[in-house]
C-alpha cells in the first residue's frame, strides 16, 4: 500500500505543478528582461530531461534524454512574435523503451511547435496545440492497443487507468505546462524588471489540476552575477511548497478516488514531505537570449518504513 501510495504522490506532484509567479521589481539597480528578436533569428539549443529516484538510499530509476532544437522567429510584429521550435532529430529515439513502443513513438511524433509570444517576450500560447493535441491521443491509444495485447489486458480497463494523464497531455494547458515545459522556462523572465541587490521574496500559487484553491508555496529569487559590460546576467529561483498545502492536495485526491482507508490518512498526515525547486536561469538580457538553464524539482518523502526522493531536472544549453 504504501509503495502505490507514494508512487501517486510522486506522479501527481510532478505533473500538477508547473510554476507561475507573478511580480516586477523598478528601481535603478534592476534588470528589465525584453527580447530584442529579429525575423529570422536562429538559435540552436540541446535539452537535457533526466528522471531519478532512491529509495531508502538505492539508486531505483535513473532516466535520460537528450534532444537539440531550434528556436526561430518567423514574424515580428508591434504586439507579438511568432516563434517555430523545431527538433533536429526524433525525440523517441533517446528514450531507453523497449522498440515495439519505440516504432509506435515514431509514427506519431510531431516535428515543430508553433507558438507567439508578446512583444516583450512573454510566452502566450500555442498555436497548433490542437495537431499535437491529436498526435498525443492517437499515440496513447496506440500505446495501450500494444500493452493490451502483449499483457492480455482488458483494453477498456487500460484506457480507463491511464485517461486522466491522456486528458492532460492531450489538453492544451498540460502540452503547454508538461509536455513542452522548456518552452516556459525559455521565456520565464520576460516582460518584468528585477531587483539584481535583493532577495525577492514571493507566495507563490501553483495550479491545482483537481480543481479548487491552489496549492501554495514560497519562493525567492536572487541574482548571483551581473556583468553590465557583457550584459549577461544568472539568477536562481527557489520554491518550497508548504507543507500543510501538500497534505490538503493528497487529501483532496484520495477524496476523488472514493477510498475511504484510515491507514492512508493516517500515512498522509504524518510522513515528512518536501517538494522543492531550485532552477538557475543565465541570460544575454540586451537581446533576450538564453545561455543555460537548469531547473530541478525534489520531492522528498519519508515514513517509518521508506525515505524515497524523486529528482526531475532539465538542462537547456545554448549550443549555437
Amino acid at each position: 500500500m504504501n509503495s502505490r501510495l507514494t508512487s501517486s504522490f510522486i506522479l501527481l506532484f510532478l505533473l500538477s505543478m508547473p510554476f507561475s509567479t507573478i511580480f516586477s521589481q523598478s528601481d535603478q539597480d534592476s534588470i528589465i528582461f525584453i527580447a530584442y528578436w529579429a525575423m529570422q533569428d536562429r538559435y540552436e539549443f540541446e535539452v537535457t530531461k533526466i528522471e531519478k529516484s532512491w529509495k531508502n538510499a538505492a539508486e531505483i530509476k535513473n532516466d535520460s534524454i537528450v534532444y537539440r532544437a531550434v528556436f526561430e522567429v518567423l514574424d515580428s510584429t508591434e504586439s507579438s512574435y511568432s516563434i517555430k521550435w523545431s527538433f533536429l532529430q526524433d525525440v523517441a529515439d533517446t528514450y531507453d523503451f523497449p522498440q515495439r513502443y519505440l516504432d509506435s513513438m515514431n509514427n506519431f511524433q510531431f516535428t515543430e511547435v508553433l507558438y507567439t509570444t508578446t512583444e516583450l517576450g512573454e510566452f502566450v500560447e500555442i498555436d497548433n496545440w490542437k495537431e499535437i493535441s491529436k498526435i498525443m491521443k492517437e499515440l496513447f491509444q496506440d500505446i495501450l492497443d500494444i500493452s493490451a495485447r502483449e499483457h492480455q489486458a482488458n483494453r477498456e480497463a487500460l484506457e480507463e487507468a491511464v485517461r486522466p494523464w491522456m486528458d492532460i497531455y492531450s489538453s492544451e494547458d498540460g502540452i503547454e505546462s508538461f509536455l513542452l515545459q522548456e518552452l516556459s522556462y525559455l521565456h520565464y523572465p520576460f516582460g518584468y524588471g528585477y531587483s539584481v541587490k535583493d532577495t525577492l521574496s514571493f507566495e507563490e500559487e501553483l495550479p491545482n489540476f483537481l480543481g479548487g484553491d491552489p496549492i501554495l508555496g514560497d519562493g525567492i529569487l536572487y541574482f548571483d552575477k551581473v556583468d553590465l559590460e557583457e550584459e549577461y546576467c544568472s539568477f536562481v529561483y527557489e520554491m518550497q511548497v508548504r507543507p500543510e498545502e501538500a497534505r490538503r492536495f493528497l487529501h483532496q485526491y484520495y477524496e476523488s478516488t472514493q477510498m475511504n482507508d484510515p491507514e492512508v490518512k493516517d500515512l498522509i498526515d504524518t510522513s515528512i514531505l518536501d517538494i522543492r525547486d531550485v532552477d538557475r536561469y543565465s541570460y544575454y538580457f540586451d537581446y533576450g537570449i538564453p545561455v543555460y538553464i537548469e531547473t530541478a524539482r525534489i520531492f522528498t518523502f519519508i515514513n517509518k518504513e521508506e525515505h524515497y526522493v524523486e529528482l526531475e531536472k532539465v538542462m537547456i544549453e545554448w549550443v549555437e
